[in-house]
């Protein structure tokens, strides 16, 4: 879409998609000039010591993100963001109680044990992790090949892809499908695995401090997970970035 202004990291890369996406259009539409935005998961609070199935995967972690309003004469900046749900799939990777509709209760703190051999209650995640991955592996490429064309890119004109560091699995299997040299892929997964909301600018900063995101760099920038939730933008580095 057409903007006044530009959004751009200007100190902390700590953030989701979805957040920025919300900040980008108060930047366009005028209405700030500068905004911080803040998300954390502590997901170590909603897991259960006995699901092997989801204890291993997630880690704690923290985003703390400034964006400022630049002007129409100051390149770089985000590319429009595309974002889309599959709530039909909520029941995939969610809490059961603690909301509305099941508060919290001596009852759905009653542990069970699943098939698989997990315990858990239903106060903890409940994780279908091959129901996700196959959602991401054809939900994902799809939205980001229609991204592509929408905005006249194509997979050769991106320098770095950063994904949701979601799982070792996961990420080995968007490679594959969307046909993408790995080198081009940032990894950081194994050193702070998957700390969810803040997963991407994490590894954007990461990015940056190695040095693999230069002046001049277009970043494709695909976040996915609860919700289903997934979203897609492009990220063009013309400015120095301050990471700390």
């Amino acid at each position: 879409s057409a903007s006044t202004h530009s959004a751009r990291f200007r100190l902390t890369l700590r953030s989701m998609l979805h957040g920025m996406a919300i900040a980008q259009s108060l930047i366009v539409s005028g209405q700030a000039k500068n905004i911080i935005l803040v998300t954390a998961d502590t997901y170590s609070k909603y897991l259960h010591a006995g699901d092997r199935s989801t204890r291993g995967l997630f880690g704690d972690g923290a985003a703390v993100t400034l964006v400022t309003a630049e002007a129409d004469d100051v390149p770089g900046g985000f590319l429009p963001f595309m974002l889309a749900s599959h709530g039909k799939g909520y029941d995939k990777f969610y809490i059961p109680a603690g909301g509305l509709r099941e508060p919290k209760s001596i009852e759905t703190a009653r542990e069970f044990t699943d098939r698989s051999g997990n315990i858990k209650s239903r106060d903890n995640i409940q994780m279908d992790g091959l129901a996700v991955w196959t959602f991401i592996n054809s939900a994902v490429p799809r939205q980001i090949e229609d991204y592509l064309v929408k905005y006249n890119l194509s997979l050769e004109k991106i320098d770095e892809f950063i994904f949701h560091q979601a799982s070792q699995m996961t990420l080995e299997s968007l490679i594959k499908i969307l046909k993408i040299d790995k080198d081009r892929v940032f990894l950081n997964l194994g050193q702070v695995g998957n700390t969810v909301s803040a997963s991407i600018p994490i590894a954007l900063a990461d990015a940056i401090a190695s040095g693999r995101i230069k002046k001049g760099s277009q970043v494709l920038l695909c976040g996915f997970g609860v919700g289903l939730s997934y979203g897609t933008t492009v990220y063009r580095n013309e400015s120095e970035i301050h990471v700390y």
